[in-house]
């Protein structure tokens, strides 16, 4: 199974990049799972993790479920919002 770090993507200006540049600038991938858009997310923390694992291969970091919707939101996903 391929990771993310074996794939290339085109910029705007049709140049490939590989995604292991990004990797040695110290590029980091992290996973913000998150229930309530679609139940895209299911399941405990646990869940999560062993489901990505098994379907997708992960290597990248899992953080515990967070809420995206406004009254209950996170600090963290306040930052991004």
């Amino acid at each position: 199974m391929s990771k993310f770090y074996d794939f290339e993507a085109e910029d705007v200006m049709c140049n490939m990049h590989k995604m292991e540049e990004y990797q040695e600038q110290g590029f980091e991938i992290l996973d913000f799972p998150c229930n309530q858009f679609g139940n895209q997310a299911p399941g405990t923390n646990e869940e999560i993790v062993s489901f990505c694992d098994a379907k997708f291969g992960i290597t990248f970091k899992n953080t515990a479920g967070l809420y995206g919707e406004r009254r209950y939101q996170m600090e963290l996903y306040k930052v991004f919002n």
